[in-house]
């Protein structure tokens, strides 16, 4: 008896059953179509992330280009400007240390000009002392030889030879006397040396002649 109930039961459930399952069907395939749909707009946004991503990046790479090749041509400005001021400070120097060489060689000359002015006016000073003191010696002698009757070729010759190197000082003279008669060999520098050289040893108290035998010219 029981079981009668049971069956009839379970027969009386199947049309429930199979009802529910009607239903259910077009509703589960709706729903995998709906998780399809959010699956494939998931991707898309995914892929249009990836996109905006990478734009995005190149952007960011194309500036960086931009900015690095910017600094190189402000650099390369930049040396260019320091190598000119550096050149044109060169110049100023070069020009600066030509300008205190031509200085210095003008000092130089100045200093070399007036130390040979010096020089020359000290040995102008040391022959007219020379002159001075020969002409005094000669003097001397001819009041020594006034008071005798006779001269000695030997005096002659040092007194022709003192008159002449006072006042014929650039020549190179040589003296001998012979009974009153001097000769005089030698160079002068030209042949108003020459007269002045036997006029001058003429002057000589005791000389009775003179014969030249010099030579003129440079040397």
């Amino acid at each position: 008896m029981k079981s009668k109930k049971r069956f009839s039961a379970l027969l009386l459930s199947v049309p429930l059953v199979l009802g529910l399952a009607a239903c259910g069907g077009p509703a589960t395939e709706q729903s995998a179509e709906s998780v399809r749909k959010d699956q494939v707009a998931s991707d898309q946004r995914a892929e249009e992330q990836r996109e905006g991503a990478g734009q995005a990046a190149d952007q960011a790479v194309g500036q960086a280009d931009e900015k690095a090749g910017q600094a190189v041509d402000q650099a390369g400005d930049k040396a260019g400007e320091l190598a000119n001021k550096t050149g044109q400070a060169a110049n100023q120097a070069g020009e600066r240390a030509e300008g205190a060489a031509d200085g210095l060689l003008a000092d130089g000359a100045q200093t070399a000009t007036q130390g040979t002015s010096a020089q020359d006016a000290k040995e102008d000073a040391s022959s007219e002392m020379r002159k001075e003191q020969l002409n005094s010696d000669i003097r001397a002698r001819e009041q020594r030889s006034d008071a005798t009757t006779e001269v000695s070729d030997g005096d002659l010759e040092s007194k022709v030879r003192s008159k002449l190197e006072a006042n014929l000082q650039k020549s190179k003279l040589t003296v001998t006397a012979d009974g009153g008669v001097v000769t005089i060999k030698g160079k002068v520098p030209n042949q108003a040396d020459a007269n002045k050289a036997v006029q001058l040893a003429k002057e000589i108290n005791g000389v009775k002649d003179v014969r030249s035998e010099l030579t003129t010219g440079a040397g």
